[in-house]
């Protein structure tokens, strides 16, 4: 598991960490802090991500990847990428590797973000944001990861 919390910084909580050994996010080591790098931070951890396979001779497509991202606002702070790079990242490792990718979003038009990144529309969810909003966001995304690890891929 690798997770990032991003938005004017771009921090790695957790670095391909086993399942078993992630430790539970908390208010302390999971919250908002301010602007949006979005792009920035999908494009650094799809290479960072491919990097690493690379680096320990592994291929990216004899590996099940679920790639989640969930934004609480639009894209205002990107510095390095932009959507047309993104999207290519994203088109080529669905393509060619068969990578999964969800977005969710809160306070935006999550399947048209989605889709301008080249995320399939169904596979994009608005979320409340609030308490009970988050919580039901990552029942869902249990409920992703049951379903790449029995099939390989989201339907």
């Amino acid at each position: 598991v690798t997770t990032v919390l991003f938005d004017n910084q771009y921090e790695v909580i957790a670095d391909g960490v086993n399942l078993t050994e992630i430790e539970n996010l908390t208010p302390e080591t999971y919250y908002a802090r301010g602007t949006t790098a979005l792009l920035d931070a999908v494009g650094m951890t799809i290479n960072s991500l491919l990097g690493r396979m690379e680096k320990e001779g592994i291929c990216p497509e004899k590996r099940r990847v679920l790639f989640m991202i969930m934004t609480d606002g639009l894209e205002n702070a990107s510095r390095e990428y932009n959507k047309a790079t993104v999207k290519s990242l994203i088109e080529e490792t669905t393509e060619n590797y068969h990578w999964n990718y969800i977005f969710m979003g809160a306070n935006i038009d999550s399947a048209q973000e989605a889709s301008s990144i080249g995320i399939k529309k169904k596979h994009a969810v608005n979320y409340a944001p609030d308490s009970a909003g988050v919580a039901k966001t990552f029942n869902k995304m249990s409920e992703a990861a049951d379903e790449v690890r029995s099939s390989g891929t989201l339907r």
